[in-house]
């Protein structure tokens, strides 16, 4: 099982800064990874933690890379309790993904191949697509086509109550 999931950004932020110290902060900054952890209590539990901090000798930047913070009695403090998920909760999304992915491939090899781009925040994939001149979809003419995420927090809710619940 993996000890997190992040994200890092594959081209240069730009920036607005007085001087070159101050860029290249608001750099790193921009560049911090995001993503989840999978732990159950504490940070001790995250396997390769301690390697990490081995890594990086100079623990100025640890929280650069590894930005979970315990409280003293060694539970996560309630920022970093947002970036963390259960092992349990881990494999109960990743059994999930794996679902819809069986389900996206059976319906593929069944013949069901719509253009349906998802619709996230009034922006469409389609500007990266490389098949958007075979598909045609204009939002206009095309907007039924359009999936929208219907998740609502109180989707999410109850899917990890599903976990919580037993």
């Amino acid at each position: 099982m993996p000890n997190s999931m992040l994200f890092y950004h594959v081209s240069e932020p730009k920036v607005k800064a007085e001087d070159a110290a101050e860029a290249q902060k608001e750099r790193q900054n921009a560049l911090k990874p995001k993503g989840l952890f999978v732990a159950d209590d504490n940070t001790l539990n995250i396997d390769g933690n301690r390697g990490l901090e081995n890594l990086i000798t100079d623990t100025e930047y640890l929280n650069e890379y590894f930005p979970l913070q315990e409280k003293k009695d060694g539970t996560f403090n309630s920022h970093s309790k947002k970036r963390v998920m259960s092992s349990d909760m881990f494999r109960h999304y990743s059994e999930y993904v794996m679902e819809k992915f069986k389900t996206a491939t059976d319906e593929i090899y069944d013949g069901n191949t719509l253009a349906n781009p998802i619709d996230t925040n009034g922006g469409l994939p389609c500007q990266f697509c490389d098949f958007k001149a075979a598909c045609h979809i204009d939002k206009l003419i095309n907007a039924e086509d359009y999936r929208t995420n219907r998740i609502s927090d109180e989707d999410i809710e109850a899917f990890e109550s599903e976990v919580h619940d037993g």
